[in-house]
């Protein structure tokens, strides 16, 4: 492993973001193959419940013809009727959710032609009439009965097959679940032994030869000249502690040039603190002016089209900004666009409320565009005097609004 510290915290990160990572894929891979498990036990299920119902409706037949042939009344027929209607949607609806299975649609395709031949039978044996002689009528209902359990059985086999593959589903589901829920805790537990183990790698490699390079310093600061620091540190610990040494060697020679060093390293510090602040500033005044850029569209008209997120911090900077170009601009008018603000807060809608009464203190009216639903809903909220404020729903309206064309 290569001695500098940048790759050991790399190394240690990547660890720890492999085993997120992979506690994460492992997740989502147990939620998708969940996810298929079910849409596939649900899909079992419909064509249990289509079977079902078709199997119903053969019996709403055998159930309705008996019933005519035994009194001769039409009323029995009623439902008997309802069901021929209805066993062409409840079979096509099985042979559909059964094409992807060869096995269950063979049993559907079976079951289609006996179905045919039993509904056939029973419009035979109802136009034939109940006004037979009995042995007629009971040759007829024992036909029926001989054609009704060859469908009865099919059905079965039929529906249990598909119990069977339910439960195997929910069996699968279940080893999934389980499955999942230990890899969960194996990747939980290796995170939880992963931190601590790289907290004290890190203890070890970094903050305690640190912590004794601080030692030295407080001693050699006492007054020790002959404290060192040990370099057993790793990569820039150890040239640091090293630096450290070479340090208080030399002031063991010439303090007095060393404390002139130590005056002017302060001094160069300290403008370079001042540098980095002031470039700091200037960078921050840099995205803030690309990022909320203010337009002079004409002489009194300014726009500013918001652009991105905006959080409390921004809005109170866009304040100050839009403040500033208002009064060295002389503007009568602000178009302020938040088009391109992609959700806002209640605090920053605040802000901005205070933003616009600022402006209208410095002489100039507002026209807000763009408005989202978050804003309004926000806006709302705050119980804003709407008079006081006008809206338009883009930019073109809110400008041609200020300019007076609209």
């Amino acid at each position: 492993m290569s001695e500098r510290l940048g790759t050991r915290f790399y190394v240690v990160g990547a660890v720890l973001g492999a085993l997120l990572t992979f506690a994460f894929v492992v997740m989502l891979l147990a939620i998708d193959d969940l996810r298929d498990t079910s849409r596939a036990e649900l899909r079992s299920q419909e064509i249990a419940i289509a079977a079902a119902g078709a199997e119903s409706a053969t019996l709403e037949l055998s159930t309705g013809l008996r019933g005519f042939l035994l009194t001769g009344e039409d009323r029995f027929l009623v439902p008997a009727r309802q069901a021929q209607a209805e066993l062409p949607r409840q079979l096509e609806v099985v042979r559909r959710l059964t094409a992807g299975d060869a096995v269950q649609a063979a049993r559907a395709a079976e079951l289609a032609p006996l179905i045919a031949t039993y509904d056939d039978y029973v419009r035979e044996q109802v136009a034939a009439g109940a006004d037979r002689s009995r042995p007629e009528l009971a040759a007829s209902a024992s036909g029926a009965k001989a054609r009704l359990d060859p469908l009865r059985s099919r059905f079965a086999a039929f529906i249990a097959a598909e119990r069977r593959r339910t439960a195997e589903l929910e069996r699968a589901a279940d080893a999934t679940a389980r499955r999942a829920a230990i890899l969960g805790v194996i990747c939980f537990v290796l995170l939880l032994a992963a931190v601590p183990l790289s907290l004290a790698y890190l203890l070890r490699s970094v903050v305690a030869p640190v912590r004794a390079i601080g030692d030295a310093a407080r001693r050699l600061a006492a007054g020790e000249p002959k404290a060192r620091a040990p370099e057993s540190g790793a990569g820039e610990v150890g040239a640091l502690a090293h630096a450290f040494n070479a340090m208080a060697g030399a002031l063991e020679v010439s303090r007095t040039e060393l404390e002139h060093r130590g005056v002017r390293l302060v001094e160069t510090n300290r403008q370079l603190r001042g540098a980095f602040a002031e470039l700091e500033r200037s960078k921050q005044r840099a995205i803030l002016e690309l990022s909320t850029p203010i337009l002079q569209l004409e002489h009194g008209l300014l726009v500013l089209p918001v652009i991105g997120s905006v959080d409390l911090e921004r809005a109170q900077q866009l304040d100050t900004r839009l403040l500033y170009e208002v009064r060295d601009k002389r503007a009568r008018v602000v178009v302020l666009d938040v088009t391109g603000v992609p959700e806002i807060d209640t605090p920053v809608a605040n802000q901005l409320l205070q933003t616009v009464a600022s402006v209208r203190l410095l002489g100039a009216r507002v026209i807000m565009t763009g408005v989202s639903g978050e804003l309004a809903a926000a806006l709302v909220g705050l119980d804003v005097d709407f008079a006081l404020l006008k809206s338009y729903a883009d930019l073109q309206r809110g400008v041609e609004s200020a300019t007076g064309r609209s």
